[in-house]
């Protein structure tokens, strides 16, 4: 069985995430994550974001609400 179907382009994931196809190597997680991940059903990747990246997106949402962190709206 493949792990994946493509229909009208887009692509369904047929391996459920607790599983991993023919034992192979994790990528991101390390065992005992992928253990944590199969018994708790999350696990916690600690700086997987870059901090700059974080505070970019941040500084967006305040800018799209028109607010900023002091909770004083902004002006156009």
């Amino acid at each position: 069985m493949k792990p994946y179907n493509k229909v009208n382009n887009m692509v369904e994931i047929t391996t459920p995430f607790n599983q991993r196809l023919n034992n192979e190597p994790l990528k991101v997680l390390s065992e005992e994550d992928w253990q944590f991940w199969n018994e708790n059903g999350y696990v916690i990747i600690q700086d997987v974001i870059p901090k700059n990246q974080i505070d970019r997106m941040v500084d967006l949402m305040w800018e799209f609400e028109e607010k900023n962190p002091s909770g004083l709206f902004l002006r156009s």
